[in-house]
């Protein structure tokens, strides 16, 4: 769950098979959304 003001939050779910690196792969896309989101676009 990210906060992305004081009354939106964005959640980002990624589902993985065991051993693979799910908590990464949200990661990247949550960086890449708030990218996105800061510039504008």
């Amino acid at each position: 769950m990210v906060g992305l003001s004081d009354q939106t939050e964005m959640l980002v779910l990624i589902q993985g098979t065991p051993g693979s690196n799910a908590t990464r792969a949200a990661t990247n896309v949550t960086k890449a959304l708030l990218s996105t989101m800061q510039g504008g676009q």
